[in-house]
């Protein structure tokens, strides 16, 4: 898979310094914020098998649908479980239904959580053709077992229980979109609880305002005892562009808090057809959505909206879309959100042309949500729909290609810390005893003034050095024959050359500062040295050591490594 960024910087030629730091010319391939780690592959592939449509995650374990897999039957469907150790993907189990038969879709939904897995079959046939089941699946060391199969309480034919699952450590909700409560094709969800080995159905949810036709449980997430229920085909009047709604759960039973639709809708957007929630941010995918604009609507270009809740009050803070919008993309189909992270999936964007599909993260910063970087498949032909669905986790996601004209497959991918700026390699030791240690604070940013900062402190007093970053990855090679290692690997940009504050050589209280967005942003001093947004940017202290007896003048610090937001 090809990782795309936007329209970042190339870095330009770098600087030789004179006094033996060599700094290498021609520009950074670059290190991306997300770096694919495994494809993942069904076994026994054939067209049609869907494999990686639905996705979920929770710690080291992924499990990914194949609800047209022929393992029991024509389309009966397989789940398969996978478990990622330092970024090594292996297999781990493939989960069947113990009584499956031909079509029952089961793996078109998936849910995780510790060591319990939830696996969708919305058109089991146990109640009535299509009225759907769910099958429960826990895990003892690296083995997983069948621990029970729910069924809805008053299940009826076409209900398609199971066509959306969401887990959270015993609560469980189970979405039936065309039953028919509240109205023909109105939707519910069911509420199930776990109490040792037994589960429960405790209550049925349904919309306060529930509308005829508007497949209210579509889509489901839960976290924190905050769920999020979409409805795709709401209505306002005689048009569906959907909506969504919140419900919280109070310790006893689940109460609903707010009804969402988008502040621009049209007929056919299918706003509720993704959702998701982490903390107090929900985002909403519209993937029917029309951009530009137009009254017809449902042209499939899409679109995701991201909620915030201040006190008691949710606002609609971002409204967000392919960069390069066009019919057919499908952005927003899936979602998944961690923190301050959000990846969306556009199925049906042109990854190379070819309509192949990509996926989009986006990062909060302050009160803005800007895109980071896409990935998306390069092999012509193989990833038609990638995007399909995505899991996220604060180390790794996933993105699945499900409906594929072959078998389908997804990729992991591992993710770049957040925030902040992580240390690594040894710091060398100067001929006066001297460690330099390298810290960095604020914010990498490819367009502030100002704000990250790198210092050092513990080097010699009044001795000259610079800060010097690159693009292309860690790396611990011997500095000479001292104790230094050069930490960043080439090619290589610096900042200016400093003279460290302090007192007289040799007493290790001197230090140096430099603000690195304060010397690369765009109306900045040399701007040509801005890594870009979603870059991961290594940095460390080259300073001056003239009595060191290394074939070396000079000394290393530690090195960090940051990402740089927008």
């Amino acid at each position: 898979p090809r990782l795309t960024p936007l329209k970042v910087s190339s870095m330009k030629c770098l600087v030789a310094l004179a006094f033996s730091l060599t700094l290498a010319a021609g520009p950074a391939a670059g290190q991306s914020l997300a770096n694919v780690e495994a494809q993942l592959l069904p076994s026994s592939p054939q067209a049609g098998d869907l494999f990686g449509d639905a996705a979920a995650l929770s710690g080291d374990t992924v499990v990914l649908g194949a609800p047209g897999k022929d393992e029991l039957g024509p389309q009966n469907g397989s789940a398969v479980v996978y478990r990622r150790s330092a970024g090594v993907w292996s297999l781990e189990q493939v989960l069947l239904a113990f009584d499956g038969a031909p079509k029952d879709s089961f793996g078109f939904s998936v849910a995780i959580s510790g060591d319990t897995i939830l696996v969708g079959a919305y058109r089991d046939d146990d109640q009535g053709s299509g009225s759907g089941s769910v099958y429960v699946f826990v895990r003892s060391g690296t083995t997983w077992a069948l621990q029970t199969k729910l069924l809805s309480s008053d299940g009826e034919k076409l209900d398609w229980f199971g066509r959306a699952v969401a887990l959270e450590g015993e609560r469980a909700l189970i979405g039936a979109p065309r039953d028919d409560d509240a109205g023909n094709l109105s939707g519910s969800v069911y509420a199930f609880s776990r109490s040792g080995l037994t589960w429960t159905e405790d209550e049925k949810l349904t919309a306060s305002d529930g509308m005829i036709r508007a497949e209210f449980g579509s889509a489901l997430a839960l976290r924190g005892g905050l769920a999020v229920v979409g409805a795709p085909k709401d209505e306002v009047g005689s048009q569906p562009p959907g909506a969504a709604y919140a419900f919280r759960w109070n310790g006893s039973s689940w109460s609903e808090e707010a009804k969402f639709v988008a502040s621009n809708g049209f007929p056919y957007d299918q706003f509720g057809s993704s959702v998701a929630v982490s903390g107090d941010v929900i985002a909403i995918g519209a993937p029917g959505y029309d951009f530009p604009q137009t009254s017809a609507g449902g042209a499939g270009v899409g679109a995701a909206y991201v909620f915030e809740r201040s006190g008691t009050v949710w606002a609609e803070v971002a409204f967000l879309h392919d960069p390069d919008p066009d019919p057919g993309f499908y952005f927003g189909e899936a979602l998944a959100l961690e923190g301050d992270t959000l990846l969306i999936g556009a199925p049906g964007a042109d990854g190379s042309e070819l309509r192949m599909g990509r996926a989009l993260l986006y990062r909060r910063t302050a009160s803005e949500w800007a895109q980071l970087t896409a990935v998306e498949e390069s092999t012509p032909g193989f990833a038609f729909s990638f995007g399909s669905s995505v899991a996220l986790s604060a180390e790794y996601f996933v993105v699945g290609a499900g409906r594929l004209f072959d078998a389908g497959r997804a990729y992991g991918y591992g993710l770049a810390a957040a925030s902040g700026a992580a240390t690594y390699c040894t710091a060398g030791t100067s001929a006066s005893g001297c460690v330099a240690l390298l810290q960095a604070s604020g914010q990498a940013s490819a367009s502030d003034t100002s704000g990250f900062y790198l210092s050092v402190a513990g080097i010699e007093g009044s001795k000259d050095g610079l800060f010097f970053f690159g693009t292309s990855g860690r790396q611990a090679t011997a500095w000479g024959n001292g104790t230094s290692f050069m930490c960043v690997a080439p090619p290589r940009a610096r900042g200016a050359l400093l003279s460290a504050a302090g007192s007289s050589a040799g007493a290790c209280d001197g230090m140096l500062v430099e603000d690195l967005n304060a010397r690369w942003c765009p109306t900045c001093t040399k701007p040509q040295l801005n890594p870009g947004v979603g870059a991961v940017v290594q940095a460390q202290l080259w300073y001056r050591d003239p009595l060191s007896s290394s074939n070396q003048s000079s000394s290393l610090s530690n090195a960090v490594e940051f990402v740089v937001l927008p």
